[in-house]
């Protein structure tokens, strides 16, 4: 199967990501944003291993954020606005080639993992609208290509 973009964003798909969808292993995008999908990510998602784009912003999925293991080619990573809580797992700060997170509006809590410092690529870190409690971290300065941070 040689699909490697998803792209079924902004229309009115319900229901959950079907079993069938873990036989794509070569997608390199998949976007899902503005939609009705609900349930948790899937543990399947981490075997895309060529995966550099994830985008399932405005949804309703639910439960804590998945360690993504695997996706070491992610780029960008938007699960803004829908139901995630829990805490970011520190594991994320392996994700060496994220230039993007965008995890605004869930119901995320806890405290920022020091590890995000490690994300020496990242450009755009965005948090607002979640319950996070303690300080930025001090290893945010190893973000040295940073240019946004809500």
């Amino acid at each position: 199967r040689q699909v490697r973009v998803l792209n079924l964003s902004e229309n009115r798909i319900d229901g959950t990501f079907p079993p069938e969808m873990s036989k794509l292993k070569n997608l390199e995008e998949v976007l899902f944003a503005m939609n009705e999908i609900s349930g948790t990510i899937p543990a399947y998602l981490d075997t895309f291993t060529k995966l550099k784009k994830l985008s399932l912003l405005d949804n309703f999925f639910e439960g804590t954020l998945p360690d993504l293991p695997h996706l070491q080619k992610l780029t960008h990573l938007d699960f803004s606005n829908n139901l995630f809580s829990g805490t970011i797992p520190e594991s994320w700060g392996n994700m060496q080639s994220l230039r993007g997170l965008f995890l605004s509006w869930n119901d995320l809590e806890g405290s920022i993992p020091t590890q995000i410092g490690a994300l020496t690529n990242l450009r755009d870190l965005r948090l607002s609208g979640n319950v996070f409690d303690g300080t930025i971290p001090d290893t945010l300065e190893g973000c040295v290509h940073l240019k946004n941070l809500y």
